[in-house]
């Protein structure tokens, strides 16, 4: 079978954590978030990648760079504490191996020390600049790397306010192309949040294609032909692809999703809650608040509270049971489309990057494995959104429909009770923006705080914080992080409208806060934004 009558597998993962530096303290809790994501997710896919070029299967992955996290990858302050943490862990590793010698956990004390050592000999590899490895692999050819929104802004509840969708569009392909030295053809949509006309704000941004979840594709203003197995161009020729749900949710399914299965390793069980103070204060916060410390000995089991050991052998069986039956239900869908599709069918499957190794530990084994099960078959190419657009003109035309992969699939999650205060304040920032933006820049200072206003709002505007406010996980501190930026505009308006020069507070926000040096809040005074 030649690849044009295959099928396209497009793994699309998304990787993004808000912006968590905190420079104004020597310790900050919440980068733990970057540094588990660093280790347990970013290195071992990276790993992977590695390892299947090396054997020279093909790869074809696409990924999501968010702005804050290329931002904080390339940071180095955030470097530095990661090299620390990395020490730390290290440190914690070798006392494991000796704490558990002669039990049964022995064998996994001694996993952990092996995957800390690779950890760092991958990081003092690539000298701590961890986007070098995506760089090289993009030039390459072997992967595709998408941008986001500036601060992954949730787009459907911001259109409200002039210029929010198309500044947080703008400056996010701007970020983009400073860390990668061209312009992004595709972008992740922030919480794959889509409404009808958003199309033509991605249009002037200069995207070519996007994802929306499934049913904004089968609510489309015109039926679709192939479903979800094709994308459509909508008016601004834009490619729209949407997600496959068999996929999704055999990953995601609380039910019926592969992670659930009882050889898996816990991911909640962990020596940071478990083991006597004393012992475990230097690898916690230095508060004393007891965290996860990512050193887990025991598997999911059969949910009856039982705690049983982690098996290593019998996890990778299951990886590979899983990942056997993953791409045996893409040949079926392969197989039920070639008569039902007038396009070459095209899989989408988008996941969080982050589920793959931190969530779910065995997560970047089950991709190596898919990818080398579909290797093996005559019906599945792997393939990616661009590939798959470079081969295919005769797209049909619709407007997909508004839509999320939140709960409930529109924007409840980042709209309710527990958050809806937000928005009269993100809204009232934002018009204030819009006015500074017009003002002449009378002094260097002028321009330095409109500057900082900008990515304050940026910050304020942020999907995560009205996330973990649904949540109710870190709520204390998502308010205080939204409440903050925005008292932080509110400031900077009232010091530039009244031509009061602040100049030392001003300096500590851009210390604090210093996303996106190349930023020029003239972005907001662009002709097509604000129209």
């Amino acid at each position: 079978m030649t690849d044009s009558q295959k099928t396209h597998l497009c793994i699309v993962l998304h990787a993004h954590l808000p912006y968590l530096r905190q420079a104004q303290f020597p310790h900050c809790l919440e980068e733990r978030w970057l540094f588990e994501a660093i280790t347990e997710s970013y290195i071992p896919q990276l790993e992977l990648i590695d390892k299947l070029v090396h054997e020279n299967l093909p790869v074809q992955l696409t990924i999501t760079l968010t702005p804050p996290l290329c931002e904080m990858l390339c940071d180095g302050l955030l470097r530095a504490r990661y090299g620390q943490h990395l020490e730390t862990q290290l440190l914690l590793a070798n006392r494991e191996v000796e704490r558990l010698n002669d039990t049964p956990f022995h064998k996994q004390a001694i996993w952990y020390l092996e995957r800390y050592e690779r950890t760092r000999s991958f990081w003092q590899a690539c000298s701590g600049e961890l986007l070098e490895p995506y760089k090289h692999w993009r030039r390459k050819g072997i992967i595709k790397v998408l941008t986001s929104a500036a601060t992954h802004g949730f787009l459907p509840n911001l259109r409200f306010t002039e210029g929010a969708v198309e500044a947080q569009l703008e400056i996010g392909v701007r970020n983009y192309h400073k860390h990668f030295g061209e312009a992004p053809k595709g972008i992740w949509l922030s919480e794959c949040g889509y409404f009808p006309g958003l199309d033509k704000s991605l249009k002037k941004a200069g995207l070519e294609y996007f994802f929306v979840d499934t049913h904004g594709l089968l609510q489309a203003d015109a039926i679709a032909n192939d479903g979800v197995y094709a994308p459509v161009l909508t008016a601004e020729n834009l490619a729209c692809f949407a997600r496959d749900p068999a996929s999704s949710r055999e990953v995601w399914s609380a039910q019926e999703g592969y992670p659930g299965d009882g050889r898996y390793r816990d991911f909640y069980g962990d020596i940071g809650h478990e083991l006597d103070m004393e012992y475990i204060r230097d690898f916690i916060d230095p508060a004393g608040i007891r965290v996860d410390t990512g050193f887990k000995y025991n598997r999911i089991g059969d949910r009856s509270g039982k705690k049983e050991i982690y098996e290593l052998k019998e996890a990778q069986q299951a990886v590979e049971e899983h990942a056997s039956h993953f791409i045996k239900k893409r040949v079926d869908q392969h197989h039920a489309l070639l008569n039902s599709t007038t396009n070459t069918p095209c899989i989408l499957c988008p996941y969080d990057a982050e589920l793959f190794g931190h969530w779910w530990h065995e997560g970047p084994s089950f991709l190596e494995s898919v990818i080398r099960e579909a290797c093996k078959t005559n019906e599945l190419l792997i393939s990616s959104p661009e590939h798959y657009l470079s081969h295919k003109k005769d797209l049909q035309r619709a407007a997909p429909g508004f839509s999320s992969w939140g709960s409930g699939g529109y924007a409840k999650v980042w709209l309710n009770e527990s958050n809806d205060w937000i928005y009269p304040l993100l809204h009232r920032a934002g018009r204030m923006m819009w006015k500074v933006s017009r003002m002449s820049d009378t002094t260097p200072w002028s321009k330095r705080a409109k500057n900082q206003m900008a990515r304050e709002l940026l910050l304020a505007q942020s999907s995560d914080w009205a996330f973990i406010l649904n949540a109710g996980t870190a709520s204390q501190y998502a308010e205080a992080r939204t409440r903050q930026h925005i008292d932080n505009v509110f400031r900077l308006f009232s010091n530039i409208t009244e031509l009061k020069e602040d100049k030392e507070w001003l300096a500590q926000l851009e210390a604090n806060n210093s996303i996106f040096s190349e930023i020029d809040s003239s972005v907001y005074t662009l002709d097509w934004i604000n129209t």
